[in-house]
């Protein structure tokens, strides 16, 4: 039976919202949302609990939501773990590392994300498509590796040809096309790391022949040719897995609806 303070329409938690949660095992707990910048998702993401000095992982939450009568944890006090500040260690050496633009968290997320659905394509199901004026899989997958490149051009390069993208081999195995997806990501995660706040800021160019035909931050580029197309062409291909009667990968560690999808389809047929 659902809590009373329980609010089915709430939206993803935002990093420091005071929420209630439900544990996997029943208990009922005033919690705070962190996000820690991490590669691996969604191990950098936790609850906080009431105490302040213990959290639990995401997917051990099956209920959360906003309750204006929770008591906030206290966080005053550092975890059992923490070096108290008179003592922390100083120096070069002990410098803490910057903390990451969300933007770039977003999109190595993204790209794990994406990872997970192209290693869902049936690779006898490459060339299926529902009908003649939608792409099939092998299109999808092969926008998704190009896309995946075209991050590291933007976050590399101050402008860049429309038509410089070169066209991409036909994938004949999945091996092929999880092998170079994981090149060109491995190029973003290597360029992460040196992208400060600054670049994303700075000027990036779209030219056409030499000649500018659109300018914009870099940040802003990041997101309209690299992350907004990637989670539309991913989230294409998830459709047409459950049109074939697969179930995608989901997007979240727990189902975020009431109702779990069923894969079955008048379009389920190879």
């Amino acid at each position: 039976m659902e809590p009373a303070w329980y609010d089915a329409t709430a939206r993803v938690p935002r990093q420091g919202q005071l929420v209630r949660i439900v544990t996997q095992g029943g208990v009922d707990h005033a919690a705070f949302f962190e996000v820690t910048h991490t590669d691996d998702w969604p191990a950098g993401v936790a609850w906080v609990l009431e105490n302040g000095r213990s959290s639990l992982p995401f997917d051990q939450v099956v209920l959360w939501s906003p309750d204006p009568s929770a008591v906030a944890p206290n966080r005053s006090e550092p975890p059992p773990d923490e070096t108290p500040p008179d003592e922390a260690p100083s120096g070069p050496e002990f410098a803490s590392e910057p903390e990451r633009p969300a933007i770039l968290t977003e999109a190595l997320f993204e790209i794990e994300q994406t990872e997970t659905v192209l290693k869902s394509l049936p690779p006898d199901q490459y060339d299926w498509t529902p009908h003649p004026d939608i792409a099939t899989l092998r299109t999808l997958s092969r926008r998704l590796v190009r896309i995946v490149a075209r991050m590291s051009w933007v976050l590399e390069l101050d402008a860049l040809e429309v038509m410089f993208e070169p066209d991409l081999p036909q994938f004949k195995t999945p091996a092929e096309l999880i092998e170079t997806y994981r090149s060109n990501a491995d190029t973003v995660r290597s360029l992460i790391p040196t992208t400060t706040p600054d670049d994303l800021q700075g000027t990036w160019r779209l030219e056409r022949d030499g000649v500018e035909i659109a300018r914009m931050s870099r940040g802003s580029a990041l997101r309209r040719f690299g992350i907004a197309p990637m989670v539309f062409h991913r989230g294409e291909a998830s459709v047409m897995l459950t049109a074939l009667g697969l179930v995608p990968p989901h997007p979240y560690p727990e189902w975020a609806f009431r109702e779990t999808p069923t894969p079955t389809s008048a379009w389920a047929q190879p």
